[in-house]
């Protein structure tokens, strides 16, 4: 009876500490994926759907809210806010890609700064859990802000579903 204690015990923390593990095993995926342009393995690991919107939303209130004030008093301004949706999707789309996500991870925006040389994917990087179903990744970036890297639990398995930007708090 007591071996079967044991063996029960045995097996519930060995369950414990690889649901613990699990996040930081499927970011570890994600960096290589995106590292290696390895499209197959990030599409199990990310919702692209989710993350899409999400960082859609984040862009569209960062440019709608720069864009008022800097043309609050220009009748065109107007015209320009409603493009704004057009280059947002383009952007978006060039956030999620393998490049993309590298560059996320070395905390640079995609497309800006282009000339710098690459960075190291997660230096500075810190871990943790927000939540029991919430897990995230936080890269500093080179003005001393975060770029974070959302992880949701989907039953067993965890997938990225949100990326925030920095002034998108």
């Amino acid at each position: 009876m007591k071996k079967l204690i044991w063996l029960i015990g045995t097996v519930l923390v060995a369950f414990f500490v690889y649901m613990v593990a699990l996040p930081y095993l499927t970011f570890s995926q994600i960096k290589a994926a995106a590292l290696e342009n390895d499209s197959e393995v990030l599409s199990e690991k990310i919702d692209f759907t989710v993350l899409k919107q999400n960082l859609k939303e984040q862009l569209i209130e960062q440019v709608t809210n720069y864009k008022m004030s800097e043309m609050k008093d220009n009748p065109i301004g107007v015209l320009a806010i409603a493009t704004v949706s057009v280059v947002v999707d383009g952007k978006v789309e060039s956030y999620v890609s393998p490049a993309g996500l590298a560059s996320l991870m070395e905390g640079k925006i995609p497309g800006e700064d282009e000339s710098a040389e690459k960075g190291e994917p997660l230096k500075n990087a810190k871990y943790g859990f927000e939540s029991a179903i919430e897990f995230s990744v936080s890269v500093p970036d080179d003005k001393g802000e975060e770029i974070r890297f959302i992880l949701l639990r989907d039953g067993l398995d965890w997938k990225l579903e949100n990326i925030v930007l920095p002034g998108s708090d």
